[in-house]
């Protein structure tokens, strides 16, 4: 290793892969989680944290679907290992709260929305018939929520987030 490699400085983002399911129906402060980097960190012409490594985290927030309130979780980064050698990174990401435009972007939840669609599309070939499918679909998933005990946020395997260093560390 370069003894010139820069500091991965505060704010700094690491696009992380999980590497087993993640849920906020059993998920609990403490628990601990592994991941790899999916692009390497590049800092000037360095790459200080290449693609591959293998993280390690933590959950940091997390609570079940319940009646009446919506699932989240908080996942932080705690370690970073560089060719064998563990080095102590703080990363935190934003909270990832069921339903949310950011959950659906993750792809954490497949709520009725998406079966709305399957169903509409299977009944009306496609186009306008998959269109009204995903309203009703997701027209239900709303109430469904609201009724039952709600979506549980979940994580699956291969699910990509970015978290941002919340101090400079020195990569050596």
């Amino acid at each position: 290793p370069n003894p010139y490699w820069p500091n991965v400085v505060k704010n700094t983002p690491i696009k992380v892969t999980v590497d087993a399911q993640i849920s906020s129906e059993t998920a609990q402060p403490g628990d601990t989680w592994t991941g790899v980097v999916k692009e390497p960190v590049v800092i000037g012409t360095a790459a200080p944290i290449p693609a591959g490594s293998i993280v390690r985290g933590v959950i940091t927030g997390s609570e079940a679907a319940q009646r009446g309130n919506r699932a989240f979780l908080v996942l932080s980064v705690t370690s970073v290992t560089v060719e064998g050698k563990v080095h102590s990174v703080a990363a935190g990401t934003d909270s990832i709260i069921a339903g949310s435009p950011r959950a659906r972007n993750l792809g954490a939840i497949a709520g009725s929305a998406a079966a709305g669609a399957l169903i509409g599309k299977a009944i009306g070939g496609g186009g306008k018939g998959a269109l009204i499918g995903g309203i009703l679909g997701g027209a239900a998933a709303t109430g469904a929520v609201a009724k039952s005990k709600g979506y549980q946020v979940v994580l699956k395997p291969g699910t990509e987030l970015t978290f941002n260093v919340d101090q400079s560390v020195a990569m050596k």
